[in-house]
């Protein structure tokens, strides 16, 4: 892990999760040292100013990586100064989302077959980027051996450091991540590598510190899950205290993301559809998810779903900082 490198923990860009609302509500309650928007998809044309500031929202002095998605080299650059106009303190090029749209449209993951286009789009935007620059990849598409290719392409277009997820695309989100994969990245790059992937607990993190040599631990799906695992593991690498929320934290964190997509939604079943779906990455902290899932999918309205989860989390709080929202085993 490199001391001088700022973004020790960062929150993974996650479309359709990492809007701002989301983004705020993870990052108060501390740790994070950079923020990520969910993909901005840069097709025909650039987008719009009035769009970018709606995602280009900063929570408090947390810097805000802004991710961009795209195979035009010239187009990407001019959307990339954009983005920076707007106040994105760095900029990140999507070339690991697996689905089948950006496949088939040849951008995320499909970049990771062509290296000199990867350099090309992130060589165009470094011209126009004065903050850091970035490039969020796999470990390859349909085999791993391409990857230092990859990293060669990124470090040759003067990139700042890169993110890997280490699976291949063809992996999608099966089975266990290879942390090997960051572990060889690292040995081989000149500049800093970011791991990410089966980080759920700050004992993962702490883990994937030491295992890989990574400069930067990179947290996805886990920060759902358990939004305080950022400040537990930065607690944990500085040998201070770690917090441990009680049931009336979770609760009381959960009945904020439902008051904050009140705000954010036309209708109420919209803001039910929202807090469902975070309750549902929730529920992966659960030994016996089933139950909790199936009360929760039956609720008709925001009132029932909160009483069912202040029941819920009263009745499990033994568990609470154990199985829920643990720091596991370090």
């Amino acid at each position: 892990m490199t001391s001088s490198f700022p973004f020790k923990l960062s929150l993974a860009p996650m479309e359709g999760v990492t809007h701002p609302l989301m983004r705020h509500q993870i990052a108060q309650h501390g740790g994070l040292d950079l923020l990520c928007t969910e993909f901005i998809r840069i097709s025909s044309h650039k987008p719009s100013m009035r769009s970018l500031k709606k995602q280009i929202v900063k929570s408090g002095d947390i810097p805000l990586s802004v991710q961009i998605m795209g195979n035009n080299a010239e187009l990407m650059a001019e959307s990339a100064k954009l983005v920076v106009d707007c106040g994105a303190d760095a900029v990140d090029v999507n070339m690991g989302c697996p689905t089948k749209r950006a496949v088939k449209g040849g951008v995320g993951s499909a970049m990771l077959k062509d290296p000199k286009l990867c350099y090309q789009v992130l060589a165009s935007m470094r011209e126009q980027v004065p903050c850091a620059l970035s490039a969020k990849i796999r470990a390859g598409f349909d085999n791993k051996e391409g990857v230092f290719e990859i990293l060669q392409a990124i470090v040759d277009s003067g990139a700042d450091y890169l993110a890997v997820h280490p699976r291949r695309r063809v992996d999608h989100y099966e089975g266990h991540s290879d942390w090997r994969i960051i572990s060889a990245l690292k040995e081989k790059s000149p500049i800093p590598v970011i791991g990410n992937g089966d980080v759920r607990t700050a004992a993962d993190a702490v883990r994937m510190f030491k295992e890989t040599q990574c400069d930067g631990v990179m947290i996805g799906r886990g920060a759902l899950s358990n939004p305080w695992i950022f400040l537990q593991t930065s607690q944990v690498l500085s040998d201070q205290e770690v917090f441990i929320p009680n049931w009336e934290d979770i609760y009381h964190f959960y009945h904020g993301i439902a008051q904050a997509f009140s705000d954010f939604c036309d209708n109420e079943q919209g803001t039910l559809n929202k807090t469902k779906e975070m309750l549902m990455y929730f529920s992966v902290n659960l030994p016996e998810p089933a139950p909790f899932r199936k009360a929760i999918g039956r609720s008709q309205s925001i009132d029932e779903m909160m009483n069912k989860l202040h029941s819920f989390l009263k009745e499990k709080r033994e568990l609470c900082g154990k199985e829920i929202c643990a720091i596991g085993k370090i």
